[in-house]
């Protein structure tokens, strides 16, 4: 979901992404959706790895992103919106996980 207040167009790009925890920025699975669609049910999985040869499992430590990027780059640029959350555990995760993208990117 959106924080309230953020002005956007529908047809703006929303990433929501998972990667490695205090480790490297890259994403480890994504998926890009349009921010009209917001609120969505996104659900990150081995089928939507970026990093071949790999599992989420693979990972001891998470950070989900969602980011409302108005670029449509997935990279973080000043203007932005995005949420930030983490460290998350795979088996610490028993039921969906509400991300609200409300920090703009300075």
């Amino acid at each position: 979901r959106r924080g309230e207040g953020i002005d956007y167009s529908p047809n703006d790009v929303v990433f929501v992404f998972a990667r490695q925890y205090g480790g490297s920025p890259m994403p480890i699975a994504a998926q890009r959706l349009m921010a009209g669609s917001l609120p969505a049910k996104v659900t990150l999985d081995d089928s939507t790895l970026m990093v071949q040869g790999r599992s989420l499992a693979d990972f001891e430590q998470l950070e989900l992103v969602a980011r409302l990027s108005f670029s449509g780059a997935p990279n973080a640029q000043p203007g932005d919106y995005q949420v930030l959350l983490g460290p998350v555990t795979l088996s610490g995760i028993d039921e969906p996980i509400t991300l609200i993208i409300d920090e703009l990117i300075e």
